[in-house]
């Protein structure tokens, strides 16, 4: 029961040039009783050079700007905020945006924000190099209309951020949206029930979404569009590897389009891999799992990936995606659906296990398709295959 302080116009706080090391702890910014909203600008201002400051504790709400702005100013924490909604995070208290940091390098969003129902974007990251935001609660499914009104996170002109255990649930848009990001880190995160993609990346090269590591893996399920949806000329050496697509476990969370969707003419993008635990799982999605589409969408590879059953492969019912394992469609060329000594398990699907319509160059080898009318014939399966 700490006394705190109260903001209720303007710029709460303002930190400029010189503002160095200093805590902005436990207040209550917009609001009086951490309920009931009171109009303001913007909560936490850092900008000009401060740097080192911390954020933390606070309930930020009813603001007209952003709740934390961070504007040239590197090297600072925002962690434990309510950012966007009520002190016990049952009803929104929107601010316009949840958390922008523009032309601002070197910060650390996390842990434990709660950044949620905000009318716009949760976070915001522009012209920002070296960004970690990590263990964070960006819009979030559990509770009434706690879904921000834009993407969980928008990511353009940046580089090198790292995006770790976070959850972006329910947001009006993507869970994660990423334009012109080159190296961009996505791992541990989970995106599901989002109105547009799980994760959409479009004009962005050099993005590693999972890995290999324990922990790595992200799950993308019950999304409006897409799980995954590569799309752009400029998306290029995307690495997919270890994740799992319209599935969680024992549990089916199907994206209402594809699991993984490359269009556009993204090119030399790889969905899986030949390593242990590159490949991704991919289930339940109502459409394809794998969809490649339309002109000088090309020199993708597809490998090392199981669709159409669970991670355990003993699930005692179907798991299949509703159209087709992998789709090639519209023009997509010299793609290609294996790779040396490693293909894909297509198990089960709705219509076709490999489907190519209008388009030529493509190749499809070391490929195992296996349709499931006995859905228990899956248990002589103990784990998934390193080759196929």
């Amino acid at each position: 029961s700490h006394q705190r302080n109260v903001f209720t116009s303007g710029t709460g706080v303002l930190a400029e040039y010189s503002a160095a090391n200093n805590d902005i702890v436990g207040n209550y910014f917009g609001t009086i009783d951490g309920e009931a909203p009171v109009s303001s600008v913007t909560a936490v201002r850092l900008q000009w050079g401060a740097t080192g400051n911390t954020v933390s504790e606070n309930v930020i709400g009813a603001h007209t700007d952003y709740g934390v702005l961070l504007f040239y100013a590197d090297g600072n924490q925002v962690s434990e905020n309510i950012i966007g909604g009520t002190w016990n995070w049952a009803w929104p208290l929107p601010n316009a945006v949840g958390i922008r940091v523009e032309w601002a390098d070197d910060n650390i969003i996390g842990p434990f924000n709660r950044v949620i129902g905000n009318t716009g974007t949760g976070v915001q990251l522009a012209h920002s190099v070296g960004t970690q935001v990590y263990n964070n609660t960006i819009g979030d499914c559990s509770y009434t209309d706690l879904g921000n009104g834009g993407s969980g996170i928008q990511i353009t002109s940046g580089s090198h951020t790292r995006l770790t255990s976070n959850g972006f649930g329910c947001n009006r848009d993507d869970g994660i949206y990423l334009a012109s990001g080159p190296g961009t880190v996505i791992q541990g995160n989970g995106s599901g029930g989002n109105g547009g993609d799980g994760i959409h990346i479009s004009s962005t090269t050099e993005v590693l979404i999972g890995g290999d590591g324990p922990h790595d893996a992200n799950g993308f399920g019950g999304n409006e569009l897409n799980g995954i949806h590569l799309t752009g000329s400029g998306t290029s050496n995307v690495e997919i590897v270890g994740n799992e697509i319209g599935i969680s476990g024992y549990f089916d969370v199907p994206n209402y389009g594809n699991g993984v969707l490359v269009d556009g003419g993204a090119h030399h993008n790889t969905i899986g891999g030949g390593g242990l635990r590159h490949g991704n799982w991919i289930a339940y999605n109502h459409m394809s799992g794998i969809r490649l589409s339309g002109a000088s969408t090309s020199y993708n590879t597809v490998a090392g990936n199981v669709l159409g059953v669970p991670p355990n492969w003993e699930s005692g019912w179907e798991a299949r995606n509703g159209h087709h394992g992998i789709a090639v469609y519209d023009g997509a060329d010299h793609n290609n659906v294996g790779m040396v000594g490693v293909g894909n398990w297509v198990l089960d699907s709705g219509w076709s296990g490999v489907v190519i319509q209008n388009s030529s160059d493509n190749t499809v080898w070391y490929l195992s398709l296996i349709h499931i009318s006995e859905p228990t014939r899956l248990k002589t399966r103990s784990r998934m295959p390193s080759s196929a």
